[in-house]
């Protein structure tokens, strides 16, 4: 070997995630890719150490592949963090609080001006109050201000004035798959509704207000927890725009490939083609070419659809699509030569799913290795795994959801439906390579932190410290293959990252501490020293590294 690395780590316990060499202690990057793996001593002896070289001490940390986000939302979380308030719990504590907040932004923003809440997923559940915030205290806060609180994005609560503002009243039919709350008596809509969020006219955030929050959501809360590839869920193709606009200038060292949100982002065979307005696709860092379509809605707000009534809200959720609408979709999708991935949280959603898959003609043979996003977190059972495994389907669980739903899922759906949910280690044993996910549009920014959710995984502990189905307890390193290897695999990128070899490319994570030590109930507190992406430094000791990711001397900056 001739060619001088860019970066080089030492001292590093590197798990490369790849079984044919699973570890080494240094690790060289080039030309935006892994250059070579070594023992101590072995690069330099090599003569990869150059004058330009920056060598990044690990001091005996644990070195990973960068970490890949399989089902994200990027694109909310930014635009949540660009304009909404901050109502979250911690720090807010009770009803008051949420109020203080809505009241404190009514007094800053002209009358007239929208103004939404961002609360937390099971916000009810966490609040001293034991409730989410009325319509009828919303309306109090301001008559000037169309307002409203979201817990997550399937939860709503509206003031008068932005139902009236939304052209929202008795006259006004359900969409399917939503639940609009009415009055019994006079049919008027109370405020309080579900999968609605996307038919509010609430105004998005300017384009300098996007550009910024995209800069620092991506800083903050994915490079910073070493998070360098993300299959984004999206909905809005200005965001995306804004997104590859930033990759362009140099601003944003993070890789994303678009599941198009059939119908928001565009048609199935515009968004099954990558043709979406003016956005151009960047192979290896701005991609498209998914189709995510929604079988029904989530189990937090009671709108994912099962096929027996909920114990703790009326009805039994909705599906969105008759069987043939899906099958039909699908089979566009595929034939197109696109992975379809579909929404379904409910038994009898993920059995609608299935059906339609395979009637779409769905087969491991195609290569196309189609989803369920959220499948297995509930009602899991032997036979949709068979079902799956026949049509080369994957689940993607949320690990994270075992801490937030946790105490959720055994109230809402009784004790058969509520137990073995998000069941790891049954998909795991089964040979589904189910990847890691974060799924939060802002309500719980603690997803987006990949060893949070391992945490969950690992311990299984719900908010309020049960132990549910420790029976489906993963480890620590199957943690972080969901992370690595299985994320790729879910989304077609093992041939370039995922794990580190020769020649794939150059992202990666040093941890700050050797994870060898690291006890199950301390998976959570692990946080990432340097990340790299296509070979250069871009995140270091907890701030940002210039573009070209060198320090004076040599030496990677601290």
């Amino acid at each position: 070997m001739t060619d001088t690395a860019h970066v080089v780590v030492i001292n590093g316990d590197v798990r490369t995630m790849d079984p044919r060499r699973p570890r080494a202690s240094e690790l060289a990057f080039t030309d935006g890719r892994v250059l070579a793996l070594g023992e101590a001593g072995e690069l330099r002896a090599a003569g990869l150490h150059g004058p330009d070289t920056t060598v990044i001490d690990a001091a005996g940390a644990t070195v990973l592949p960068g970490l890949i986000d399989a089902h994200g939302h990027f694109g909310h979380v930014a635009r949540s963090m660009a304009t909404a308030v901050d109502c979250r719990t911690p720090p807010n504590r009770s009803v008051s609080d949420l109020l203080d907040r809505a009241r404190e932004r009514a007094a800053a923003v002209a009358p007239g001006t929208w103004i939404l809440l961002q609360g937390t997923t099971f916000q009810d559940e966490l609040l001293e109050d034991g409730r989410f915030p009325t319509p009828v205290q919303l309306s109090a806060v301001s008559s000037a201000h169309p307002i409203v609180y979201r817990s997550s994005l399937h939860h709503l609560v509206l003031n008068s004035l932005a139902l009236r503002e939304a052209g929202i009243d008795a006259d006004t039919p359900t969409p399917p798959g939503a639940r609009i709350e009415r009055d019994p008596e006079t049919g008027s809509p109370t405020g309080v509704m579900a999968e609605m969020f996307d038919r509010l006219p609430i105004p998005s955030a300017t384009e300098a207000e996007l550009r910024a929050s995209i800069g620092r959501t991506a800083w903050e809360h994915y490079l910073a927890h070493g998070v360098t590839s993300i299959q984004e869920i999206w909905d809005s193709g200005p965001v995306m725009a804004a997104i590859a606009e930033a990759q362009l200038a140099g601003e944003l060292p993070l890789r994303v490939r678009g599941l198009g949100w059939v119908p928001l982002a565009g048609s199935v065979s515009e968004v099954a083609s990558g043709r979406i307005g003016e956005l151009t696709m960047r192979p290896g860092w701005f991609e498209g070419g998914g189709v995510k379509l929604f079988a029904d809605g989530g189990t937090s707000s009671h709108t994912a659809a099962y096929y027996e009534a909920y114990l703790d809200a009326p009805g039994r959720g909705a599906l969105n699509h008759e069987l043939g609408e899906l099958v039909e979709a699908i089979a566009e999708a595929q034939a197109l030569g696109a992975q379809v991935a579909v929404h379904a949280c409910g038994d009898l959603a993920l059995d609608l799913v299935l059906a339609a898959f395979e009637l779409a003609g769905t087969s491991p043979a195609s290569g196309l290795r189609p989803r369920i996003e959220h499948g297995a977190n509930t009602c899991w059972t032997e036979a949709r795994a068979r079902w799956c495994r026949r049509l080369g389907v994957l689940p993607v669980p949320n690990l994270g959801f075992i801490h937030n739903y946790g105490e959720f899922w055994p109230r809402s759906l009784g004790p058969e439906r509520g137990q073995g949910c998000v069941p790891l280690r049954s998909l795991l044993d089964a040979g589904f390579p189910a990847p890691g996910t974060s799924d939060t549009t802002g309500g719980d920014p603690r997803l987006l932190k990949p060893f949070h959710n391992i945490w969950c995984a690992v311990n299984r502990r719900t908010f309020a410290g049960r132990v549910i189905d420790p029976h489906e307890r993963i480890t620590l390193e199957e943690g972080l293959a969901m992370y690595t290897r299985n994320a790729a695999w879910a989304g077609h990128w093992e041939g370039s990252r995922g794990t580190l070899a020769p020649g794939l490319f150059g992202d990666a994570v040093v941890l700050d501490r050797n994870l060898a030590g690291v006890g199950d109930a301390e998976i959570a507190d692990v946080e990432v020293a340097h990340t790299i992406v296509a070979g250069e430094l871009v995140f270091s000791e907890g701030r940002r590294v210039s573009p070209a990711g060198r320090a004076p001397g040599g030496r990677a900056r601290a």
